[in-house]
């Protein structure tokens, strides 16, 4: 057969595919950001130092302990900085070639006499809906499937069904009826709790795929061994002897039926996914001759399920926001992400980089001790010296669902903020082994590890810091300034000049930045993508300024090691009243009830002169933030507004 991937005759390391180039704009842009953050941590040690100098108060010196924290928490600002102005000035056509980490075109196709990978299509799901949900996923999945055959490929559907031994009996039969009659093969953990297994993990996903690949690694081993044994058998008998042997060993507990081998390449999808008819000869195109990739992460679209205000909110963020700059990074040479869905995993990658068998036996390819399952596989990758790749030649066809109301949403967030947290730092418990994860440290010092991959790592966990520490910061910078302004050290920047230049960056420039960017590449026209990003700027303002006191929450949870757990998001719209918001908001609206008081007696005449706390600059960032906390998730729930609003 024709060789697809080759080498160089000096080096032994792989070449990159023909019209495959390294583009080095994101490790340059990542470096100035560092830079920026430097100078200003410089400049804030400055004017501690100098006037220290000045009037010999040390204790001032103690303001210094701040520099670092401070610099990891500025970081995300300083590169959304460098971003804006590169988005506006910088050459935009690596956005249509192939690189590293980015492919905006399809590969070309494998020669005749290559023989095509098997694929496994994999699906998590949890109970939901046969017809609403799974049934238009899975017919999209089988189209994709019957297209790979046609061209002489082979591929099957691997349902983790963690809701099935939830279901009484005859919800439990219709499920498996309905997974025969789609072709899919399917495997069912037992309960929490049964026969004294547990599912671990706050964020269940990750040991309910695990639980599928250890039945699948079982059955390849017995495979291998009755072939051993008797080499004359047909493989489909050796298959079906392997499978009942496995899970007789499990004593019942595991239920499988099917095919649950997993092939050359794992597409894993989410249970609300439509894909490509042609999206696997396409990925086996690229991944045969791309050896160094473990990860092919595909741009997703939205599937609109209710068409209303928030969806089509939740899309625009997906879409633009998270989508497009994602894709605008990585074709500037940037590491691409693993969302953990609508993304091909090479499978010897997985298996050579999983982690520990657990007490349970099950393997930990995806690790059940991070909610953020999916960023931690790909930093273990990294770290092995494979990449995680980036690709739009798609064109939005793989689609994904969004959140369909501001709790999904507002839990996501918790959870990706749990998450950076699990990566970066220790619980305060363990901080007698120091504050940094083992992982990240790893990570950091990993010589296979790009160091702009490094930088783009620091700036994006740090970004839900930023949010996380605004509150707080707001509160105690109202309540420092307000009492002590005359003779406030001038090391304390003003809070109103703090939230002035976070809504230019963040909301205004931001946007502006993502509309020449989305002109110059052609992705949308100048006055459309002006259009939409002026039409839900409202919104996005809303959020973000109600976001900070939940994240804030996640991350203190994390720290304090109070237990939190997360479900999957919604995949049906269910209405809701004013009253289940109240319910599940209270805290937050007890919290800024208390601030709104606290305000309005600091500046009342209850108080002397000196200890009121005064003047529109002050007060207002504030004031903004626990209204905007109130109105978060009234304003955004559909279910509420739905009569005035479209």
């Amino acid at each position: 057969p024709a060789a697809v991937v080759l080498e160089d005759t000096e080096t032994g390391e792989t070449i990159l595919e023909e019209g495959r180039t390294t583009f080095y704009t994101s490790s340059m842009l990542s470096g100035l950001a560092l830079a920026i953050n430097m100078v200003i941590m410089s400049l804030f040690a400055r004017d501690i130092v100098l006037n220290t100098l000045a009037d010999f108060n040390y204790m001032r010196l103690v303001l210094l302990v701040a520099t670092l924290p401070r610099f990891f928490v500025s970081q995300f600002f300083c590169e959304h900085v460098i971003l804006i102005i590169a988005q506006v000035c910088f050459p935009i056509s690596q956005m249509h070639r192939n690189s590293l980490f980015y492919s905006s075109q399809k590969s070309k196709p494998l020669p005749a006499d290559h023989a095509l990978p098997h694929f496994t299509i994999h699906m998590p799901c949890y109970k939901e809906g046969l017809q609403t949900v799974l049934g238009p996923s899975l017919n999209s999945v089988r189209d994709a499937v019957e297209a790979y055959r046609q061209r002489g490929g082979t591929a099957n559907i691997v349902i983790s069904e963690d809701g099935l031994r939830l279901l009484d009996q005859s919800d439990a039969e219709e499920r498996i009826r309905f997974y025969n009659a789609m072709g899919c093969s399917w495997v069912a953990r037992p309960a929490n709790g049964a026969n004294g297994y547990e599912r671990r993990g706050r964020f269940k996903k990750a040991s309910n795929l695990n639980y599928t690949y250890t039945l699948s690694l079982e059955v390849e081993t017995a495979m291998a061994q009755i072939f051993e044994q008797n080499p004359s058998l047909d493989v489909s008998q050796v298959y079906s002897q392997a499978l009942e042997q496995v899970l007789a060993s499990h004593n019942g507990d595991a239920w499988a039926s099917g095919d649950i081998r997993m092939g050359d390449y794992v597409l894993l999808i989410d249970s609300d996914t439509r894909v490509p008819a042609d999206c696997l000869i396409d990925a086996a195109n690229e991944m045969e001759r791309s050896p160094d990739v473990a990860a092919l992460q595909h741009c997703s679209g939205v599937t609109f399920v209710q068409h209303h205000y928030f969806e089509r909110l939740m899309g625009y963020f997906v879409g633009v926001f998270t989508n497009f700059s994602i894709s605008w990074v990585c074709a500037n040479g940037g590491t691409a992400p693993l969302m953990g869905h609508n993304v091909f995993l090479r499978w010897t990658a997985l298996q050579q980089c999983q982690g520990k068998v657990d007490d349970q036996g099950e393997r930990s390819i995806f690790s059940s001790k991070h909610v953020s399952e999916d960023y931690e596989l790909a930093m273990r990758l990294q770290m092995a010296g494979y990449c995680v790749r980036w690709a739009t030649y798609s064109n939005q066809e793989f689609k994904e669902g969004v959140s369909l109301n501001p709790d999904d949403e507002k839990a996501r967030w918790q959870k990706y903020a749990f998450g950076a947290c699990e990566i970066v730092f220790n619980p305060f418990y363990k901080w007698f082994m120091g504050p940094i994860a083992p992982l990240f440290w790893r990570f950091l010092f990993s010589r296979k590890v790009h160091a702009s991959s490094k930088a783009s790592a620091l700036s994006y966990l740090s970004s839900y810091f930023a949010i996380a520490v605004s509150l707080p910061i707001t509160i105690g910078m109202t309540v420092a300034q307000g009492l002590f302004w005359p003779t406030l050290d001038s090391s304390f920047k003003p809070v109103f000049d703090t939230w002035i230049a976070v809504v230019v960056v963040f909301n205004f420039a931001g946007a502006l930045g993502l509309i020449f960017c989305r002109a110059r590449s052609g992705h949308k026209g100048f006055f459309s993508s002006a259009w939409d990003g002026l039409q839900h700027l409202p919104a996005i303002i809303v959020f973000f300024s109600g976001i900070a006191y939940h994240v804030s929450c996640s991350v203190l949870a994390y720290f304090f090691s109070v237990n939190m757990t997360w479900g999957a998001t919604s995949k049906d719209y269910q209405q809701t009243s004013i009253g289940q918001v109240i319910r599940r908001f209270w805290h937050c609206y007890l919290v800024m009830g208390v601030l709104l008081v606290a305000i309005s007696i600091g500046m009342s005449p209850l108080l002397p002169m000196t200890w009121r706390i005064e003047g529109f600059t002050v007060l207002f960032p504030l004031f903004l933030a626990i209204v905007m906390h109130f109105l978060f998730p009234i304003l955004l729930d559909p279910g509420i507004l739905h009569k005035f609003m479209p």
